[in-house]
C-alpha cells in the first residue's frame, strides 16, 4: 500500500515489511542483553537497526508500532531482571534508541518540508472515522456471529463472513460497501473461526513451548533475542494477522528448526544421565 497521509507525506506498507519490525527487535535485543558483536558486525547491525526503525516508521503501520513498542518495552524490563547490577546500561540502550526514533520523525520533516507536522499523532487521529479503523470494527460482529457456528473445531479455512467496508476502493465497487472474505484483520478471531477455540489453543501452547524453552538455556542471547522477535510478530497479530500467514509461519519454522538443531548440539555434549534428566 501506498497511500497519501496528506502534508506530502505518503504511507509505503508492504507485508514483508514484518521482517524489518523482527531484524529491529532482535538487534534491540542483541543491545540490551549484551551480546558481544566484532566491530565489522557492529557497524552492520547499527545501519540495519537504523534502516528497519525507519522503514517501520515510513509504513505508518499502527500494528507494528504497538508490537515495536510492547515487545522493546519487555526487552527492557527483562534487561533489568537480568542484570540488575547494571541498570544504567539498559538506560542509556533506552535513550539511544529514543534518539534515533527522534532523529528519523525529524527525517521525515525534512523530507517532506513540513516542520509542523508530526506524523505519529496524525495516525492516531479521528480514529473513529479513519477507514481501516472503522472497518476493523465492523468485521467484529460478523466475524463473532460466524465464529459461534462451531466454536471448538472451527468451520475449516476458506470460511467466509460478510462484513461492511469503509475502505474507499471497496466503496467504489458498490454494493454499499459490503464485502464477503474469509481474511479477517483481528488475527486470533481469525484462527478461531477457520480451526476452532482447539486450534488456536494448541497453537499458542506450541508457541509457549517455543518461548520456554529458549528462556530455559541461560548462556544463548541469540536464541533469546530471536524469541523476542517471536513475541513481536505474536503481538502484531492481534491487528494484523501473521500467525497464519506464510510470511510469519516462515519465521516460526525457521526458529524451531534452530531451536531443534541446537537442542540437538546440547545433547551430543551432555552426559548420558543429564540428558535423562
Amino acid at each position: 500500500e501506498i497511500t497519501a497521509i496528506g502534508a506530502s507525506g505518503f504511507r509505503v506498507f508492504f507485508q514483508s515489511h514484518i521482517y524489518a519490525l523482527i531484524a529491529l527487535i532482535i538487534i534491540a535485543a542483541h543491545l540490551f542483553l549484551r551480546q558481544k558483536m566484532e566491530r565489522k558486525n557492529a557497524v552492520l547491525a547499527g545501519i540495519v537497526l537504523y534502516a528497519s526503525s525507519l522503514t517501520i516508521l515510513i509504513s505508518q503501520s499502527r500494528s507494528f508500532w504497538l508490537a515495536g513498542v510492547v515487545t522493546l518495552a519487555c526487552i527492557f524490563v527483562f534487561s533489568l531482571l537480568t542484570f540488575r547490577e547494571k541498570r544504567t546500561y539498559s538506560l542509556i540502550v533506552s535513550s539511544l534508541l529514543i534518539i534515533i526514533v527522534i532523529s528519523q520523525f525529524s527525517a521525515l520533516n525534512l523530507i517532506t518540508g513540513n516542520f509542523g507536522v508530526n506524523f505519529a499523532e496524525r495516525r492516531f487521529q479521528n480514529l473513529s472515522q479513519e477507514p481501516a479503523t472503522s472497518s476493523r470494527m465492523n468485521q467484529l460482529n460478523p466475524l463473532l456471529t460466524a465464529i459461534k457456528k462451531n466454536p471448538i473445531m472451527g468451520s475449516g479455512f476458506g470460511t467466509e463472513f460478510t462484513y461492511k467496508s469503509n475502505d474507499p476502493r471497496i466503496l467504489k465497487e458498490g454494493l454499499n460497501g459490503l464485502r464477503a472474505t474469509y481474511a479477517s484483520e483481528w488475527g486470533y478471531l481469525d484462527i478461531i473461526l477457520k480451526i476452532g477455540a482447539a486450534g488456536l489453543l494448541s497453537y499458542v501452547i506450541f508457541i509457549l513451548c517455543i518461548i520456554g524453552f529458549a528462556f530455559s538455556l541461560q548462556n544463548n542471547p541469540l536464541l533469546k533475542s530471536l524469541i523476542f522477535g517471536l513475541i513481536g510478530l505474536s503481538i502484531v497479530h492481534i491487528f494484523t494477522p501473521y500467525l497464519n500467514h506464510p510470511l510469519g509461519i516462515a519465521y516460526i519454522l525457521i526458529l524451531s528448526s534452530f531451536i531443534i538443531n541446537l537442542q540437538n548440539d546440547i545433547q551430543s555434549h551432555q552426559p548420558l544421565a543429564q540428558i535423562s534428566r
